[in-house]
């Protein structure tokens, strides 16, 4: 029983150290596919806990408020985490797992895209999530800054959230290619990726500022998502182009 609990809770820590990685340091490298320990990323991509270890409920609300990340994580505190949802923006579900996006405000007063992690269960035709598990927010000022500090334009803006948000692919709920960002631009609306144009761009006020939230549910690529180079295309990158 021991081996099991700590096999679990090794897991479940990398997948949050991931996904804080991404969510919460915009200037760190992009993730390798080999982690601390030897444990891949595909290893964590296909685990799947015991279900009969998580805590239930009926309404994605609960689960966001009741979130067990602290409880995987000695590094994170209650406090550290986003409990209320002040605006859903997009909700995925997959056979077995979901992924919330929802706005939220942090300490500091700045809204936070929040990203969080969970499973699915179905009883009685009944579907019931599962306590969040793993996840991060990344505020819009920090979001801003980076672009700046890295003296981005539009399309490397887009690099920069393709790399930074979707290398390790924790957040897919199927096997896809799901593919997010943001974005400060209505420019945006024109943005293709490998001659794709996103599934859906969703409008979202942060700190009283138009934005937009953009994804690919499946982007078709044999491509890495990681660049030479944000501000310029390098051969073998993914194309992506903005009409002017």
């Amino acid at each position: 029983m021991g081996t099991k609990v700590s096999k679990v809770a090794v897991l479940l820590v990398l997948l949050l150290a991931v996904l804080m990685l991404a969510c919460n340091h915009p200037n760190q490298p992009a993730v390798t596919h080999t982690i601390e320990g030897g444990v891949s990323l595909q290893e964590i991509r296909d685990w799947r806990p015991d279900f009969d270890e998580l805590t239930w409920f009926e309404t994605i609300e609960e689960a966001v408020a009741n979130n067990e990340i602290s409880k995987w994580h000695d590094a994170v505190t209650e406090d550290d985490t986003f409990n209320e949802i002040d605006e859903h923006v997009a909700l995925f579900e997959g056979e077995e797992r979901f992924i919330l996006f929802f706005r939220a405000r942090n300490a500091l007063g700045s809204d936070v895209i929040v990203r969080y992690l969970g499973w699915l269960k179905s009883v009685e035709e009944t579907v019931y999530y599962s306590a969040v598990v793993g996840g991060g927010g990344t505020s819009w000022d920090f979001f801003k800054d980076s672009v700046r500090r890295h003296r981005l334009d539009e399309v490397g803006e887009v690099r920069f959230n393709v790399a930074q948000f979707n290398t390790s692919q924790l957040h897919s709920v199927d096997d896809k290619t799901f593919i997010w960002g943001l974005s400060q631009t209505s420019r945006i609306h024109t943005m293709q990726i490998e001659g794709q144009s996103p599934t859906n761009i969703i409008p979202v006020q942060l700190d009283g500022e138009a934005a937009y939230f953009w994804y690919f549910e499946d982007l078709q690529t044999d491509k890495p998502l990681g660049f030479q180079d944000l501000r310029e295309y390098v051969e073998g990158d993914l194309v992506i182009t903005m009409d002017d």
